[in-house]
């Protein structure tokens, strides 16, 4: 297997034969007679309100989503948006690793400001079944908490189910392009730490990239506690959960697109 959080292939293993990856295949269905109604289908790019926190931007999930974002109203448009994931399935089994993602928010324009708000509940459910997830976690350094049993086999030592408030404010500031960013992750499953459930992510960005001379700079700050997220998920970058830290980073357009 490769890991869900890179696009990377690796040359190497004497000239052997590489495999060919799917990045994303989906089908998308918009009807006419519900404006703003969106179903797809298949691997897909995470279309959740989300930061680095949660999920590395490489991670396509696989299955099935539901968004409507309702049209009627020019300036305040609330949007419902729900996920059901396929992780792993198991032969001869019926608790199959599954993603479930439910989420509620907004975007609403207040004059020059645009304000977004969300809310979800993300559980990965039965994800002890889900053997490459936590290997490549525990091989990764991913931060999580496991524990092995009588037969030495490695499992995740709690459950994920993960409560999260994320906002997204976005204005100019002398004519710059500028979001400010605040993400805050607490798992709720039984018998978490208190001082291993808890993320946070708050960051700003100035400026955009659209044209040639256009530029932008980066910077947020992370924490993320040992059981607080799936430390194989996150930003591979920051390297998983049991983080801290600063991140800054910068681009310059030098030709158009």
């Amino acid at each position: 297997h490769r890991e869900a959080t890179t696009t990377n292939q690796t040359f190497s293993d004497d000239f052997s034969d590489k495999g060919i990856y799917l990045h994303r295949a989906y089908a998308v269905y918009k009807p006419n007679w519900l404006n703003g109604l969106e179903l797809t289908a298949g691997k897909f790019k995470n279309t959740f309100l989300n930061t680095r926190n949660m999920w590395d931007p490489d991670v396509n999930p696989e299955g099935i989503y539901e968004r409507y974002q309702y049209q009627g109203w020019k300036n305040f448009k609330p949007f419902i948006h729900l996920g059901q994931m396929v992780v792993n399935e198991v032969k001869d089994q019926t608790d199959d690793a599954a993603l479930y993602i439910n989420q509620l928010g907004f975007d609403w324009n207040l004059g020059k400001v645009k304000w977004t708000l969300a809310g979800s509940y993300t559980d990965w459910a039965n994800i002890h079944n889900s053997k490459y997830l936590h290997e490549a976690d525990y091989k990764g350094g991913g931060g999580n908490t496991f524990s092995k049993d009588a037969n030495g086999h490695l499992h995740y030592e709690y459950d994920y189910n993960l409560w999260e408030g994320i906002t997204f404010v976005k204005f100019k500031l002398w004519d710059i392009p500028t979001t400010l960013t605040f993400d805050y992750i607490v798992n709720t499953a039984d018998h978490v730490p208190s001082d291993h459930d808890t993320a946070y992510y708050a960051g700003f960005q100035l400026g955009d990239t659209k044209k040639k001379g256009d530029w932008f700079l980066r910077y947020y700050y992370a924490r993320i506690e040992n059981d607080a997220v799936i430390g194989s998920m996150n930003d591979q970058d920051f390297y998983g959960a049991n983080r801290k830290g600063h991140k800054v980073r910068a681009r310059y357009m030098l030709y158009d697109r």
